[in-house]
């Protein structure tokens, strides 16, 4: 996932909004790796490496936006089989915390639901800013 943000600040705390966003996947399925993406990321994102306990990202994308660029394996990817749409319309996760692990690297742990199922997930990332703009 690659995220582009704008920072503003409300009642004291470092707001980031979304200026550009890629949700980028790969899955191996049959034996076959399988990469796409999904479209409009939804965010709340309150991060600040000075502060990682008062910090929170809650996110969520729309899983009838997948595109593995093959159209009918998108049609399919949308039905009761796989993703369910019709029922769970999103993929979304929580943070639970987050610790420094270098400069301007993160370890998040999040909470992520896929068609109704939940599951504690960590990964790093990298948080640089100019102050104004964060990536």
């Amino acid at each position: 996932m690659c995220l582009c943000l704008v920072y503003t600040t409300a009642h004291g705390q470092s707001v980031w909004t979304i200026d550009s966003s890629t949700v980028n996947f790969h899955i191996k399925n049959a034996g076959i790796t399988v990469t796409g993406n999904f479209s409009g990321l939804r965010s709340e994102i309150k991060f600040n490496p000075k502060k990682l306990k008062k910090s929170s990202i809650v996110a969520s994308v729309d899983t009838r936006t997948v595109d593995t660029g093959i159209r009918i394996r998108d049609k399919h990817l949308i039905k009761q089989e796989y993703f369910h749409t019709d029922v769970h319309p999103s993929i979304s996760m929580k943070s639970q915390s987050f610790r420094k692990t270098g400069q301007n690297q993160f370890q998040g742990i999040f909470i992520i639901s896929i068609k109704g199922i939940s599951d504690t997930i960590s990964f790093p990332f990298i948080f640089t800013s100019d102050g104004k703009y964060g990536t």
